[in-house]
């Protein structure tokens, strides 16, 4: 297996075990909305560094995937070459970022209490 992709962003890390076992087994791990969807314009806590080193919500969010695990690669979707050329930007933006910035980032959510969710079972008489 090369690579494994599961739900994994600033605000759901709900696949944060899956990107253990990658870590341990040497499998690179491909966050699955990256961007959360688009839910995290207007989090506070994305403005801050942003400003910092000139950067956007979207890039702090990204660079903080690159740095939170030499097992991830992200593939943020794009529309545009400018978005595209942001979104590369990203990288440069992770060297920026320092570890005070990616430990508060990571302290957004508890992982502690993240599962994968899994799928509804059909009910009774259902195939």
């Amino acid at each position: 297996m090369a690579a494994v992709q599961n739900r994994f962003n600033l605000l759901d890390r709900s696949g944060v075990q899956v990107l253990a076992d990658c870590e341990t087994q040497g499998i690179l791990f491909i966050p699955y909305f990256p961007l959360a969807a688009g839910r995290l314009s207007g989090h506070q806590e994305l403005t801050g560094p942003a400003e910092r080193p000139g950067a956007t919500p979207a890039q702090i969010a990204l660079a903080w995937l690159l740095r939170r695990s030499p097992s991830i690669v992200v593939i943020p979707g794009t529309s545009s070459a400018d978005h595209l050329r942001s979104n590369v930007e990203a990288s440069e933006v992770a060297e920026q970022l320092t570890d005070t910035v990616v430990a508060r980032l990571t302290g957004l959510v508890d992982e502690s209490q993240a599962v994968l969710s899994q799928p509804t079972p059909p009910a009774h008489g259902r195939p």
